[in-house]
């Protein structure tokens, strides 16, 4: 097997836009299966393309070291050709184009308002919704439907001393104040003998 000798594919034209595409230059495996490939395919017409790659990395990996040496000399030749050929070459993957069968994504709307006394719709994932009743074979008419509105938004949970406030303990200190601790001064009272300590 002496390896083809091969010289850097001529870039295809470019747009106007565009600077011209250079590919990369092949290396070892590519010019093993350049040549390979073709025998597979004329030997297997049928042969679906990804099942010869399949096949030929078989035999690549399965090939020794003196078999591959041929193919690793004339990458090497071709590499230092290309950068010959193309000075400063950095290779630049291109950028995916999006398939024209793809639909357009569209940005999200804001959802509908939900009527008053609705609830909205809960996370399947986290609430699944409740199993329909069936009373003989027929669904009764009050069966799951979700309705499409907004979450509505987290009850506010006011802190302690706004309720503390509301219902007039507004002077007691729940720790929210930081700062130096309150002195607190006991009282010891005594009645029939027995001590109750008081604020």
């Amino acid at each position: 097997m002496h390896p083809p000798q091969h010289s850097a594919p001529p870039a295809p034209p470019a747009p106007p836009n565009e600077s011209p595409l250079v590919k990369r230059p092949m290396n070892a495996f590519m010019v093993w299966s350049s040549g390979e490939r073709k025998r597979m395919s004329a030997r297997h017409p049928k042969m679906h393309n990804s099942e010869i790659s399949r096949r030929l990395g078989e035999i690549w990996r399965g090939l020794g070291e003196d078999e591959r040496r041929p193919f690793r000399e004339e990458a090497k030749r071709l590499r230092a050709q290309h950068a010959i050929d193309y000075p400063g070459y950095k290779y630049a993957p291109r950028k995916k184009r999006k398939e024209r069968g793809e639909p357009p994504k569209v940005a999200p709307q804001a959802p509908l308002p939900c009527p008053p006394g609705s609830s909205p719709p809960r996370d399947p994932q986290l609430h699944p919704p409740p199993p329909p009743t069936h009373y003989n074979g027929f669904q009764d008419g009050y069966g799951y439907l979700p309705y499409p509105c907004p979450p509505r938004p987290e009850p506010f949970l006011p802190s302690v001393s706004d309720v503390s406030a509301l219902y007039g303990f507004g002077l007691y200190d729940y720790g929210e104040h930081r700062g130096a601790p309150q002195q607190v001064q006991y009282q010891t009272l005594e009645v029939d003998g027995t001590s109750f300590t008081d604020l």
